[in-house]
């Protein structure tokens, strides 16, 4: 694992001895993006973060006298932001109250501990006696004289594995072992095992229900610090949900010999997380205690929120994807009584009553274009299901034979969306997806039709035209022309082109137009060629600007 950039910028940061090789032994779980991305953070929030991830092993740190300084810092893309959106910026951002602050793994659970125990939904089952006796040599096993170890072969996590392999009679759920399988916390935290619905095909924050740690027997399975660590799975799942679809989950930890169970609550006041815990009491009749665990209905376990009601009388839910100012997204089964040739589709589920008007609107009118989704079916709660299910475009996944191809699909499709007297007015790199090699625009929600009156304006502006961003500039409604279309999409293959270029914009407010008018100003003066595609689009001319743009872009 090459570590040549970030074991200096951790040094400076104050960090050394084994501090240093604790926190580069954790790090070795993110990929290079990752540790890139991390090094970019501003140095409060990127101490906070590697507190929070070096734990209870955290040291009183050195007086840091080597600040990092702007050379030791690498650029970083608009399509890491993209990747990254679940993991490291949902941690940093989103979760002030869990990793932002000074307690430590072992502070935090330490607290918990200190709570009197309170009684937990999770009944014990009648069906534990069946499973000990179906199973009655590998609970020997681990209930018998000998102290085993965690992760060894014939350690707690192997005999767990087994077991839950084999549980006693039909459950509601399954466990999952999540050793060498995707994690619901985010890449930098494994938990042991989760449980989800037993027809579930697989494991999503979405559906799980609980989540697990085993322990070794050799030494105490309840230490504040491993509290403080299954504490952080649930955290960390819960963040990678939008509150209104989830606001709590079980967790446990065991050593197979006893078991204690925690519910994780999330608040979110003014879009801020905070979270409370309760502690149950602890069950020395282990299997009991899972039988029941996996016995228990969705909604015991927070798993079938209202927002959801609706829509899952139309379609089977399998994943969230996320969400916008409009809609939650999600990824779907079509319903079997669609006549539909995809196997996955895209729903939108609206925020509010009519939120979704717009997007149907401009769907219906440019139905059968080429790089426009298309709208299968409305459900009643006002969803839309749509397809296809694809991945934002990046600079990464650009290369020269791709590129070209990009810049011919996308002009064509915007030609043919004028043709039709369609504005998108939202043209920048997260609303374009790549599936099988075609390229197709995403969020119609702010699309309208041309030549109506000047109009608020609600699409993205870190790629608008000068001529939008200088009526909003003004404080004035904007008029929005098919040319400020094709002026955005210069500006994103610019930024997809140049995305070291991002990082100047994603840190400017949406409000301050005026600086990110100075700033396309300043970028497009020295690059000549650019300025020549920028008046390609303002004449709107399509063919030729596509084959400007496939070339720039080689």
């Amino acid at each position: 694992m090459d570590f040549t950039q970030t074991r200096p910028w951790l040094s400076r940061l104050g960090f050394s001895g084994k501090n240093l090789g604790a926190l580069l032994g954790k790090l070795s779980r993110f990929s290079a993006t990752d540790r890139d991305y991390l090094r970019q953070l501003p140095r409060e929030e990127a101490l906070g973060f590697l507190k929070a991830l070096l734990g209870s092993g955290l040291t009183p740190m050195e007086e840091d006298k080597h600040p990092v300084r702007k050379e030791d810092t690498l650029p970083f893309s608009d399509s890491m932001m993209d990747a990254l959106a679940d993991r490291l910026r949902v941690k940093l951002k989103l979760e002030p109250a869990s990793y932002l602050n000074t307690l430590t793994l072992q502070e935090r659970g330490q607290e918990v501990l200190n709570k009197a125990p309170v009684h937990l939904v999770v009944p014990d089952s009648t069906k534990g006696d069946q499973w000990m006796t179906q199973q009655a040599s590998a609970w020997q096993a681990v209930q018998g004289n000998v102290r085993l170890t965690e992760a060894e072969r014939n350690g707690v996590q192997h005999w767990a594995t087994r077991l839950l392999a084999s549980p006693p009679g039909p459950c509601t759920l399954r466990a999952v072992d999540t050793h060498t399988a995707a994690s619901v916390c985010g890449p930098s935290l494994k938990p042991d095992v989760v449980f989800i619905p037993t027809g579930a095909q697989y494991h999503v924050p979405l559906n799980t229900g609980i989540i697990g740690a085993w322990k070794r027997q050799d030494e105490p399975y309840m230490a504040a610090e491993n509290v403080g660590k299954v504490l952080l799975y649930g955290e960390k799942m819960l963040c990678r949900l939008p509150h209104e679809l989830r606001s709590s989950v079980l967790v446990f930890l065991s050593d197979l010999r006893r078991i204690t169970w925690f519910r994780v609550k999330r608040n979110v006041v003014d879009g801020v997380s905070s979270f409370t815990y309760d502690i149950g009491v602890e069950h020395d009749n282990v299997a009991a205690s899972l039988c029941g665990a996996m016995g228990m209905t969705t909604e015991q376990l927070d798993l079938t929120p209202p927002l959801l009601k609706h829509l899952r009388e139309k379609v089977e839910v399998l994943d969230y994807l996320g969400q916008g100012a409009t809609s939650f997204v999600y990824k779907v089964k079509p319903p079997a009584d669609l006549s539909c040739d995809e196997e996955f589709l895209v729903a939108k589920q609206p925020r509010h009553h009519g939120a979704l008007l717009k997007d149907r609107a401009a769907l219906e009118a440019l139905s059968g274009i080429s790089g426009v989704p298309k709208l299968w079916a409305t459900c009643e709660d006002e969803s839309l299901l749509l397809s296809p299910l694809g991945k934002v475009v990046s600079s990464e996944c650009l290369d020269q034979e791709s590129a070209p191809d990009l810049c011919q699909q996308l002009c064509s499709t915007l030609q043919q969306v004028h043709s039709r007297g369609w504005v998108n007015r939202d043209i920048r790199p997260s609303n374009i997806i790549e599936v099988g090699g075609s390229t197709v625009v995403i969020d119609w929600g702010t699309a309208m039709r041309t030549l109506q009156a000047a109009t608020a304006f609600s699409g993205g502006v870190h790629c608008a035209s000068d001529n939008v961003l200088q009526q909003l500039a003004a404080g004035r409604h904007v008029q929005y022309n098919p040319s400020d279309d094709l002026v955005a999409l210069v500006r994103t293959m610019f930024v997809l082109r140049y995305p070291t270029m991002h990082r100047g914009l994603s840190h400017i407010k949406t409000d301050d137009v005026d600086k990110i008018k100075q700033l396309w100003s300043r970028w497009l003066a020295t690059r000549p060629r650019w300025r020549e595609l920028e008046a390609l689009a303002m004449e709107v001319k399509y063919e030729q600007l596509g084959n400007e743009l496939s070339s720039q872009m080689q």
